[in-house]
């Protein structure tokens, strides 16, 4: 049994996470954080959640919790982790990981340095569309991949979730929030490292403080061509879904290609 406490308790929590917890047999969440203590309780009983803290230092130190998983905005991912590998306890961080890459750096060498388990948050690689694709491409189904596109289009104009849209808090816009899905995915179906990155971003006046469109090009290791859009609409599109991903090799020309998240085919 592996005791679960999810600091920052909010919109994603509910939405994300405690369905998916529902269904597990083995990992129950026994304690949860929120700043507001009359709603960390109210959230706590709505869920059946034994413990309720209003800080995660408190769930950290809590004996009834073996892992912590940290849903709070991305600027306090870094403090919320190194306080979690400062208790000894294994931590499952949200993506975007950090606000910037210093910030990544910090939260790895302090794992490793406590001997504290750190993952990511990045679930795509968990989705058996994914692992079929990426099987097809190691076992050269297409020849040696040289294009790789991901596109990804969010409703978050208009978002619950208000800090999203807040560059103190939020990494950096649609990018950040959910690019990041499609930047992890084509690393792990191509089973290959980004060496160089150029992108362009948008922004109309509708979403002023955050780049609305980001078209990054990233060129792996491999000198395998990534070519990625992620895009934000009021409405359309599902959270945590890929629109569009697909690949070319030089035995072309056959092609994979992805429509959905959940359906994919090999055409020729």
């Amino acid at each position: 049994m592996v005791r679960f406490g999810i600091a920052g308790f909010g919109l994603h929590a509910v939405k994300r996470l405690m369905p998916g917890f529902a269904n597990a047999t083995n990992c129950p969440v026994t304690a949860l954080s929120r700043r507001d203590p009359e709603r960390a309780r109210e959230s706590a009983r709505e869920f059946g959640i034994e413990h309720a803290f209003t800080s995660t230092a408190e769930l950290c130190a809590s004996p009834h919790v073996d892992v912590v998983f940290i849903a709070t905005p991305d600027a306090l991912h870094l403090s919320d982790v190194l306080e979690a590998v400062r208790h000894g306890k294994p931590v499952l961080v949200e993506k975007p990981m950090a606000m910037n890459s210093g910030e990544a750096r910090r939260m790895v060498e302090a794992g490793r340095a406590a001997n504290v388990l750190l993952g990511v948050a990045h679930v795509m690689r968990f989705e058996a569309s994914v692992r079929w694709f990426r099987e097809r491409i190691a076992s050269g189904a297409i020849g040696k991949p040289v294009l790789a596109r991901a596109a990804f289009v969010a409703p978050l104009a208009g978002s619950a979730r208000t800090w999203i849209n807040d560059p103190s808090l939020a990494t950096g816009g649609p990018l950040a929030d959910v690019g990041v899905h499609c930047l992890d995915t084509l690393r792990y179906v191509l089973g290959d490292e980004v060496q160089t990155v150029m992108a362009q971003a948008i922004i109309q006046r509708t979403f002023a403080r955050m780049p609305e469109r980001w078209m990054p090009n990233v060129m792996h290791q491999g000198k395998r061509l990534g070519q990625i859009d992620i895009k934000i609409e009021r409405g359309g599109g599902v959270p945590g879904h890929l629109r569009d991903l697909h690949g070319v090799g030089q035995a072309a020309p056959e092609m994979i290609r992805c429509a959905t998240r959940k359906h994919l085919r090999l055409a020729c």
